[in-house]
């Protein structure tokens, strides 16, 4: 099964494959018309996917602008999507760290944690949830 594409992905595609402009714009207007072109499936298949590799709404939003997708319906799907993003953290986390308790020994293993889930791209609410609020000393 072929992956869901973002409408600026397909014409880049096209485009990059000697395409001339006015054909890929046709195309890609026929299949949104078609149902064939989805950016709301694109959109719900992409998260989904992120979630399940442990990347948080931030970092997964960011990628999605980067697609060519506009912020609000990226926001609209985030708000609509039934994940408990503190749950993926918490297994991005013990994934990473092979944790199967969250108890943070030291500072350092506090800051490692924080820094792991930011570049994740976990809201700070959702890492502070998981990893506690006070670094240990």
């Amino acid at each position: 099964m072929r992956r869901e594409h973002s409408v600026l992905e397909l014409q880049q595609k096209l485009l990059k494959r000697g395409f001339p402009l006015a054909t890929v714009q046709r195309v890609c207007a026929k299949l949104q018309d078609e149902g064939k072109l989805s950016e709301s499936r694109f959109i719900e298949a992409f998260i989904y996917s992120r979630a399940s590799r442990g990347i948080g709404p931030l970092k997964t939003k960011a990628q999605l602008i980067s697609r060519g997708i506009e912020v609000k319906s990226i926001d609209d799907a985030l708000h609509d999507v039934e994940f408990n993003w503190i749950e993926v953290a918490r297994a991005a986390l013990m994934k990473k760290f092979q944790c199967h308790g969250l108890k943070i020994d030291s500072a350092d293993e506090w800051v490692s944690r924080f820094v792991f889930l930011t570049r994740r791209g976990f809201p700070v609410d959702a890492i502070l949830s998981v990893i506690g609020n006070n670094p240990q000393s």
